[in-house]
């Protein structure tokens, strides 16, 4: 499991324990030069420390996460920072504010074909734009999410499929070539008998 996955999900039952985890994550990816694991333990911890009302840290932890992805250029970690950043603000009930920021999340999530990220933050649009009385943004947002989830699912049952053929295929392929192994061993018992004779 990796580290910003375990304080993730260490963070949705202890914030506290998760800041710590979190802290420690940090520390050790600063001390490897782990740039792209810092950026996303930042926005972890911004998350976290706006969930127990810390908005001073958690803005300082965007700050930080902002300057980071702006410098190496790393483009999950930009929709990933301005995703905590809509949180934050979506915390704070800033409404315009973090629509603005997943607007901006949804943007760098589309450049860089990131499906989940873009479902996540279609959801969260939704939800903004519904808490601001804006229910056809809120809508375009809610049937966006649910079209990107199907076609998802849908990709993923054809990958499937297609798979299950294959193996079907190589499994027929094999048997075939069995066969022919049995009828040559077969061919040849029966040239060594008539040989014998």
């Amino acid at each position: 499991i990796s580290a910003d996955a375990e304080f993730d999900e260490k963070k949705l039952k202890n914030p506290s324990l998760a800041l710590n985890a979190g802290l420690q994550g940090l520390k050790i990816s600063r001390e490897h030069g782990l740039k792209a694991q810092e950026a996303q333990l930042l926005c972890s911890l911004a998350d976290a420390y706006g969930s127990v009302g810390e908005f001073a840290h958690a803005n300082d932890c965007l700050d930080d996460s902002r300057l980071m992805v702006g410098k190496i250029r790393l483009p999950y970690e930009t929709s990933r920072m301005w995703l905590s950043l809509g949180r934050l603000y979506q915390t704070q009930n800033m409404g315009e504010m973090a629509a603005d920021a997943f607007t901006h999340a949804l943007k760098q999530a589309e450049q860089i074909q990131a499906r989940g990220v873009q479902i996540q933050v279609h959801q969260l649009l939704a939800d903004v734009y519904r808490q601001m009385d804006q229910y056809q943004n809120a809508l375009a947002h809610y049937e966006h999410y649910h079209e990107l989830k199907q076609q998802i699912f849908t990709e993923d049952a054809e990958t499937r499929i297609q798979n299950l053929e294959v193996v079907y295929q190589v499994d027929s392929v094999k048997r075939e070539a069995e066969e022919e192994q049995n009828k040559v061993v077969s061919l040849q018992q029966e040239i060594e008998e008539r040989a014998r004779m």
